[in-house]
C-alpha cells in the first residue's frame, strides 16, 4: 500500500467527526499566555507540580469540568494522556499511587472538576485515591487495561468511540528507558492538536491487542511515531495488510526523523506546523532526562485548537533541529519554556525567537 497523506485539522471529514463527538467540549481561555514576544517559563520541584504547573497555566479558575489522573511515579499509563486531553479539555494531573496527593486534590477544587477519568489500574493509581476522590464528589472513570497498551486502547474506545485515524508509537524501551517515552512527547501534543487517539506496538512485532483493534475499528489512517527502530518496518508491512484488507481509504504515514528531537519537528510539520511561527505560541520541553515525560505529558493540552508545537531541547543544549524550527519565529509568539527545561535551553531558545 503506498502511503497516504491523512486528513489533519482542515479537514471536512475530521471537523464532523469532532463536532459529533465533542459539541459539548469548549476550548477555555490560555490563563497564562501574555503578548507573543515574552518568554514563560514554567516551574516545578517535581512530577507532580510539572504537572498541576501546565494546569494552572492553561486553565482558569472553574474552567475544566473535567480532568485525567495518573500515577506520578511511572509513565505507562500516562503515555495515552494527550489525544484525552486535547478531545476533553482536561488536563493530566499526578498523584501517588497509594494516597491522593493534597496538590492534585486542591487544584481539582480549583478547576472546579466533576469528573475524573483515572488512567490505569489500581496497582497504578489505588481503589484508597478512588474512593477518596468519591467521597469528595467527584464522578470517577477509571480508564485502564492491564498494560500500557491495552490502556491506550481503552482511552481510544473511551474518548474516540468512532475514529478513523490514529497514532501507533512504541510502547516499551530499548538500552536507553527514555526511549519509551521518546516519540510520545511529542506524540501527545500531535494527537491532542490532530483529534485522534495513540496506540501502542512492540517495536518488532505489532501487539496482538493493537492489531485486534486496528482489524475491528473504522480506521483507515496509520501515522508511525518515530523511525524504524522504534516501530520496526515489519511492523509498518504488519499495519499495512490489515488496511489492505479492509479497503481502507488511506494507508501508513512514518512521521520520523533521525533522532527524537527530529522527530518531534516532522510530527509538528505533520500537524501543520512547518515551523514555529505557524503556531501562537510555541512549547519547549526538556527530551532526555529521566522524568521529561511529567512535563511533556502534561504540556498537552496546550496544543488543543488552533494549538501550539512542540519541540524539544537536551539539557542545557538547543537541539539544531530544535533551533531551526524556531529561527523563523522573530519574536511573534509566546515562549512556553515547561518545567525541567533548564534555563540555558530556554535562553537559548528565547534568543533564537528574539524574545526579551
Amino acid at each position: 500500500m503506498t502511503e497516504a497523506l491523512r486528513p489533519l485539522r482542515g479537514s471536512a471529514r475530521l471537523i464532523a467527526l469532532a463536532s459529533a463527538l465533542s459539541a459539548s467540549v469548549a476550548l477555555s481561555p490560555l490563563a497564562g499566555i501574555a503578548s507573543a514576544d515574552t518568554t514563560h517559563r514554567l516551574e516545578a520541584a517535581d512530577n507532580v507540580e510539572a504537572a498541576l504547573a501546565w494546569s494552572q497555566f492553561t486553565f482558569a479558575d472553574g474552567s475544566a469540568p473535567t480532568a485525567l489522573l495518573a500515577r506520578d511515579d511511572l509513565f505507562a499509563d500516562s503515555l495515552s494522556s494527550g489525544s484525552a486531553q486535547g478531545r476533553l479539555n482536561a488536563p493530566l494531573l499526578l498523584t501517588a499511587s497509594s494516597a491522593l496527593d493534597p496538590r492534585a486534590a486542591a487544584e481539582l477544587t480549583r478547576l472546579g472538576t466533576r469528573t475524573v477519568h483515572i488512567l490505569g489500574g489500581e496497582d497504578a493509581v489505588s481503589a484508597t485515591v478512588q474512593t477518596t476522590l468519591e467521597t469528595a464528589g467527584f464522578t470517577v472513570n477509571r480508564v485502564s487495561g492491564p498494560t500500557r497498551i491495552e490502556t491506550a486502547i481503552a482511552v481510544a474506545n473511551t474518548v474516540f468511540p468512532v475514529t478513523t485515524q490514529v497514532v501507533v508509537a512504541r510502547a516499551y524501551a530499548g538500552n536507553d528507558p527514555t526511549q519509551a517515552f521518546a516519540d510520545s512527547l511529542v506524540t501527545g501534543a500531535f494527537t491532542a492538536s490532530t483529534n485522534m487517539p495513540v496506540l501502542f506496538t512492540e517495536s518488532g512485532r505489532l501487539t496482538e491487542t493493537t492489531r485486534e483493534y486496528l482489524t475491528g475499528s473504522a480506521v483507515e489512517f496509520v501515522n508511525v511515531a518515530g523511525g524504524t527502530e522504534a516501530v520496526s518496518a515489519g511492523v509498518v508491512a504488519e499495519i499495512e495488510a490489515i488496511l489492505e484488507a479492509k479497503d481502507a481509504e488511506g494507508g501508513v504515514t512514518r512521521l520520523a526523523g533521525p533522532n527524537r528531537f527530529a522527530t518531534a519537528v516532522r510530527m509538528n510539520v505533520g500537524a501543520s506546523f512547518s515551523s514555529a511561527g505557524d503556531g501562537d505560541r510555541v512549547l519547549l520541553i526538556e527530551g532526555q532526562s529521566d522524568d521529561a515525560w511529567a512535563s511533556g505529558f502534561s504540556a498537552a493540552v496546550q496544543a488543543a485548537g488552533e494549538g501550539a508545537p512542540l519541540v524539544l531541547a537536551n539539557g542545557d543544549n538547543l537541539p539544531p533541529e530544535t533551533a531551526e524550527f524556531l529561527d523563523d519565529a522573530d519574536g511573534r509568539i509566546a515562549l512556553v519554556c515547561g518545567p525541567f527545561t533548564t534555563d540555558g535551553a530556554c535562553d537559548a531558545a528565547s534568543d533564537v525567537v528574539g524574545n526579551e
